[in-house]
């Protein structure tokens, strides 16, 4: 979109609005009479302002090429060399097609054709991206932190974690962005995602949310053009192969807002994903009295790896196959804690935790294949 908005707004400030400025500014030294010349500048202003909001509204328009294969750059020079012959043959149209084949083509098979978990790399906080073979894409938590000395954010989280990561996946939406409770380390860089990915639609619990978060989320909201939705009314979310069920653990009377966590068990295909926010083993007690859960595939460890959640109930009911934790390196509450690790590992689970693994992506195929991303 920067090349095509440079294209127009380059001559149209070059040949009307620079020239225009020149001439008010010389002629309003000899004379008071220009309200003719007003009239023109106010029009070409209004021009201006309509083809900003134009452009404003395209910005989502986007391609993030995602990281390509050694097959995938072949075709690049393959691609490259026919449209650049084409285009000094002067088949102009030609090469434009060839080009544009060979971006759909590179994109559509460089992308991921299978299910997959990716828990990001975002510190002492919670994000998880969960990717279906349609291509849907559905984000649980931002991460975030407070800032220090009660700065502005800087949203370095996003500029160079999760943006990136979202890139190298070929990621310019997110279908469904579920926020599980009010905490920073989970909602934080809303603000800076919101402007800078298309979000179709945010879930929330809106009980577990004071007057003031709401009024900020559904600014933000507004002004991105996303769909605000309530996850105690929602119960399910369906798409193509696969179900989120919004499981009722909520404590409402608590001042806990981490007992007022979304916690969803994601089915796709024969998979089961426990995903549990920052729930404590108060909610897990209403989890095992309210529901029959199935064999857990992969879990969401609750609050970091803290212990005052995966209580022995819980885990050896559920006995994961695979257990993810998100933790900062070094972090103050020496968090995640060994008695739960120890508990995971009795129960036959492998345990992959960001702090020491960095970025974690399941293939949600027979083998669950796992890969890390260690950045620094």
């Amino acid at each position: 979109m920067g090349l095509i908005s440079n294209l127009v707004f380059v001559p149209f400030y070059s040949f009307f609005i620079f020239p225009l400025a020149i001439l008010f500014y010389i002629l309003s030294h000899f004379t008071i009479h220009l309200s003719i010349l007003n009239a023109i500048i106010s029009v070409i202003f209004k021009l201006h302002d309509c083809l900003v909001s134009i452009f404003l509204k395209l910005k989502y328009l986007r391609i993030f090429v995602p990281d390509l294969s050694i097959i995938s750059l072949i075709f690049i020079m393959i691609f490259t060399f026919l449209s650049l012959f084409l285009f000094v043959k002067k088949h102009f149209i030609k090469a434009a097609l060839i080009i544009c084949m060979g971006i759909f083509l590179i994109i559509y098979y460089s992308s991921s054709t299978e299910g997959q978990l990716t828990m990001l790399d975002v510190g002492q906080g919670d994000s998880i991206l969960f990717q279906t073979d349609s291509k849907q894409n559905i984000m649980i938590d931002t991460g975030g932190k407070r800032s220090e000395n009660h700065k502005q954010p800087n949203f370095n989280i996003s500029k160079y974690k999760t943006i990136p990561s979202l890139k190298s996946k070929g990621i310019s939406k997110i279908d469904y962005l579920i926020i599980s409770h009010p905490h920073l380390d989970h909602m934080g860089e809303l603000p800076y995602l919101a402007s800078h990915i298309n979000i179709k639609n945010i879930i929330l619990f809106k009980d577990s949310f004071s007057r003031s978060e709401l009024y900020n989320i559904e600014k933000i909201s507004n002004t991105n053009h996303i769909n605000v939705l309530d996850a105690n009314r929602l119960h399910t979310l369906n798409l193509k192969d696969t179900t989120l069920r919004f499981l009722d653990t909520y404590i409402k009377d608590s001042d806990d807002k981490n007992e007022q966590s979304i916690v969803i068990l994601l089915s796709y295909k024969h998979k089961n994903i426990l995903l549990t926010g920052d729930m404590t083993i108060q909610n897990e007690t209403l989890l095992l009295q309210r529901y029959q859960l199935p064999k857990i595939d992969i879990l969401k460890v609750a609050h970091h790896g803290s212990k005052t959640s995966s209580s022995s109930n819980l885990i050896e009911l559920i006995k994961p196959e695979i257990s993810l934790i998100s933790s900062g390196r070094g972090n103050k509450y020496q968090l995640p804690n060994q008695e739960v690790i120890q508990r995971l590992y009795e129960n036959g689970s492998k345990v992959y935790d960001t702090q020491i693994n960095g970025e974690i992506t399941v293939k949600l195929n027979s083998d669950l294949n796992i890969t890390t991303n260690q950045t620094n």
